[in-house]
């Protein structure tokens, strides 16, 4: 067996998709074990990207044994998924918050983009490694990539509903959610990703959105205009 790969750990200590590590004790408390892995995870896997890196890299910027590494997780991918349901239940409550407190459809879905792009200047290449690897189809991650938009599509088809008394196709908001999660990965892969370039771009998104899904009588968001040049 690969030192890459173990069995499934057994016992109270099993993790998986966010159960607690020991009885009436949080995963994610400061002293956590595994927020020690999870922490140091996420600097390996922004600074070397999914295919170069190994467990090894994660047991050294941890400071841990392997023994201690394989009671939390299988393997590097184990700890992928993890970092991918932490990031996606954060993205998925801060909407929940945009949209409870928008005054309206625009208001909310300007809140909802906020909440996408606002970490990308801080946590853009982590951020970037996420997205990348859960496009893809055969990607371990493109299963809770999946469920992560259709919740979002979800919370959505209800606010459109109650705002506009109608019911839209859902792939318009897909669209909508797969434009911003395209220009996501430009804002990061093209960009410095300074503030200037995330203003620019919730600028997009914004104006998009409202044409594609309707307000709900606000006025629209200007489309922005290119840059003049000499």
């Amino acid at each position: 067996m690969s030192e890459e790969t173990q069995p499934p750990p057994s016992g109270p200590d099993l993790i998986v998709a966010g159960e607690r590590v020991e009885e009436g004790r949080s995963p994610f408390g400061r002293r956590s074990t595994l927020n020690r892995i999870l922490e140091a995870a996420t600097g390996v896997f922004a600074n070397k990207g999914v295919a170069n890196t190994t467990v090894a890299d994660m047991l050294g910027s941890a400071g841990i044994s392997r023994r201690t590494f394989y009671k939390y997780f299988r393997n590097k991918e184990d700890v992928l998924r993890r970092l991918f349901e932490v990031y996606a239940d954060s993205m998925l409550e801060g909407i929940q918050d945009a949209v409870k407190q928008g005054p309206s459809l625009v208001a909310k879905m300007h809140g909802a983009i906020d909440c996408y792009l606002d970490g990308h200047a801080t946590y853009g290449e982590l951020i970037r490694v996420l997205e990348q690897e859960a496009i893809r189809t055969e990607s371990s991650l493109a299963p809770a990539r999946k469920a992560f938009q259709a919740a979002v599509v979800g919370i959505f088809d209800r606010q459109v509903r109650q705002a506009q008394a109608r019911r839209i196709d859902p792939l318009v908001i897909y669209s909508v959610l797969w434009a911003l999660e395209g220009i996501s990965l430009h804002l990061l892969t093209e960009t410095p990703c300074a503030n200037g370039d995330i203003e620019r771009t919730k600028r997009v998104m914004y104006s998009v959105a409202e044409r594609v899904i309707g307000t709900d009588g606000d006025q629209e968001t200007p489309l922005p205009l290119a840059e003049s040049t000499p």
